[in-house]
């Protein structure tokens, strides 16, 4: 057991902390001083070896001794150069009316959802589409 405030609580219990929220008023900023100045000093100290850092990447890209490192290091090197790759997804998702329930067909009609799911087993269950 655990003590929250004043009363006992089993240890994994939610509490609610909805009490102590204060909800900022019409045109206040969360956060009125901006990130704090650390931030800012870590990070333009990081870009100051940003070239050496470069180079030490291109170093381990050509000459480091384990495979894992060379790869780890030119990704690196590509996600900078280029970007990170985008993800491509897959969603030419096809069953027929039979399977899809009356509540995705509601969601769909509607464009209350993002999508229906592919049911692998059969027709789909009533219930909410996630």
């Amino acid at each position: 057991m655990r003590l929250v405030g004043n009363s006992e609580a089993t240890v994994g219990a939610k509490v609610d902390n909805s009490a102590n929220l204060k909800p900022f008023k019409k045109g206040q900023s969360g956060n009125p001083n901006g990130r704090p100045k650390v931030v800012a000093d870590l990070v333009a100290l990081a870009r100051t070896h940003a070239s050496d850092a470069i180079q030490a990447l291109v170093e381990i890209a050509r000459t480091g001794k384990q495979e894992g490192a060379r790869v780890s290091a030119a990704s690196a090197l590509l996600d900078r150069g280029f970007g990170k790759p985008v993800a491509t997804i897959n969603s030419n998702i096809q069953r027929s009316l039979a399977q899809v329930s009356d509540v995705e067909l509601t969601t769909i009609a509607t464009g209350r959802g993002e999508g229906v799911a592919a049911s692998e087993s059969g027709p789909a269950e009533s219930g909410p589409v996630h």
